[in-house]
């Protein structure tokens, strides 16, 4: 995929509607990807499929529905995530806790155990899941978000070396961005704190040089994204 050319490439992204995840959208079509987005409430405007990642039956469905169409996909970015609001962990609600954990972790399983199969198949494939710095480095205020993203980064990294135990050719990458100027950051720490941070579009550009291979980055790697800059590549061995 070297060249920023994507041309061919069926690439599925959930979380699609808002912040890194529409930005994602936007960039890879450029760059001629078929994009297959989701997110829970859909847009039909902007062809975004209504799916729940935390619905193991629901997430199967719109897999196959998407194979059922294009034959293959080449790439998935697991990016749906929800953080709750900022508070202390003995004030999170039960109900919150589940919530994230089930969009957060349970989420990227699904997807993650109904798209290598897929992908085993085909002997190619790049699975993406978005991180978080806070995942590396807990968040006070966000104690169960940064659990939940320190989980999802060690199944995609366990999975990173399943595959590569396999030799099936799929290979999966861990994106730990800090700070991004989206909705969800407005709402947890204000808007002008989230103007401070880097641009959901420059996230988007360097992960977009990551799918291509113009920016090298090892399997099962898990890459920091700061300040509009890759800082910090955890390599697994």
């Amino acid at each position: 995929m070297r060249g920023m050319d994507l041309s061919g490439k069926v690439i599925v992204i959930t979380g699609a509607t808002r912040g890194l995840g529409a930005a994602l959208v936007q960039r890879l079509q450029l760059f001629g990807a078929t994009v297959v987005g989701c997110a829970l409430h859909g847009d039909p405007a902007r062809s975004i499929q209504p799916v729940d990642v935390q619905d193991a039956i629901a997430v199967q469905a719109f897999l196959q529905g998407v194979l059922t169409e294009h034959g293959h996909i080449d790439v998935l970015i697991n990016n749906a995530g929800y953080a709750g609001a900022l508070m202390p962990l003995e004030d999170v609600s039960l109900e919150d806790y589940e919530k994230q954990m089930r969009t957060n972790v349970d989420g990227v399983f699904f997807m993650l155990q109904q798209t290598v199969a897929a992908m085993k198949k085909q002997k190619s494939g790049t699975i993406l899941t978005i991180g978080s710095r806070a995942g590396r480095r807990a968040h006070p205020g966000l104690a169960v978000y940064s659990a939940t993203k320190a989980a999802v980064c060690a199944l995609t990294q366990a999975l990173a070396r399943e595959l590569e135990e396999d030799g099936t050719g799929v290979r999966c990458i861990v994106i730990s961005p800090g700070g991004i100027d989206t909705d969800m950051r407005k709402q947890l720490f204000g808007e002008e704190d989230s103007r401070r941070q880097q641009s959901a579009d420059r996230v988007a550009e360097l992960i977009t040089g990551i799918l291509t291979e113009d920016i090298p980055v090892p399997n099962g790697a898990d890459v920091g994204i700061v300040r509009g800059e890759i800082e910090g590549v955890l390599e697994l061995h």
